[in-house]
């Protein structure tokens, strides 16, 4: 166990005696990764909000059932993860009650912007379709891996499937990824990965997706 979690654990365990300081920390600390998950999964602004606000009332609620041998972080994912699910059930249903009348509605408008970012603003957007398009669980799993870092055992753990299975998720999503943003990396030099193992391969091109991809919290900060 690192230092970080034992941090995390006594800050856990203070919060449960009712320090409400402690549960502060415990906010300030992991609340950024949070919000970035649930707004990667969901890519809707408001939704990311309702989840983060939701997540950490079911954080304090369950403190004194969370099991002290899981990492305070992927247990807090777990919740995340969990309320997104929801989050998606709820708006398929709702769209399906509408008949799609609300797709599409959400229309930018931002000023003109330099070349510049305008090209790296449509490489962001195709990078998020493409991303949007993937399963849900295989976008669970790649978000977690590509923007979290999380091993595919804690993945396993955050999602509620084996590790195998994660690595298959993974391996489906990172084929489909590469598949939908071929023309992306058409930059590539023809030798540039000749002698490079294919997983790290793709791994490297997924990671260069990922990083084009702002948060829906980050689109509207300067």
């Amino acid at each position: 166990m690192t230092l970080d979690e034992l941090h995390d654990r006594t800050l856990v365990n203070r919060a449960r005696a009712g320090e409400v300081a402690a549960f502060d920390e415990l906010v300030r600390k992991c609340d950024r990764p949070l919000v970035e998950l649930a707004g990667r999964l969901l890519d809707e602004r408001s939704d990311a909000e309702d989840v983060r606000q939701l997540a950490w009332i079911r954080v304090w609620q369950g403190l004194a059932d969370f099991d002290e041998r899981a990492r305070f972080t992927t247990w807090a994912f777990r919740i995340v993860v969990n309320l997104c699910r929801d989050r998606r059930r709820e708006r398929a249903r709702r769209e399906a009650r509408l008949d799609g009348a609300l797709r599409g509605e959400s229309v930018a408008t931002d000023e003109l912007e330099p070349a510049e970012a305008l090209a790296r603003a449509e490489l962001a957007a195709c990078v998020r379709a493409a991303l949007a398009s993937l399963p849900a669980d295989e976008r669970e799993c790649l978000v977690l891996r590509h923007y979290h870092d999380l091993p595919a055992a804690e993945i396993g753990a955050v999602v509620g499937r084996p590790r195998t299975t994660v690595q298959s998720c993974l391996a489906r999503a990172l084929t489909r990824l590469q598949l939908k943003l071929r023309p992306l990396f058409h930059d590539e030099r023809p030798d540039e990965s000749r002698n490079e193992p294919r997983d790290e391969r793709d791994d490297r091109r997924a990671r260069r997706a990922a990083a084009a991809v702002p948060t829906p919290l980050q689109r509207d900060e300067p």
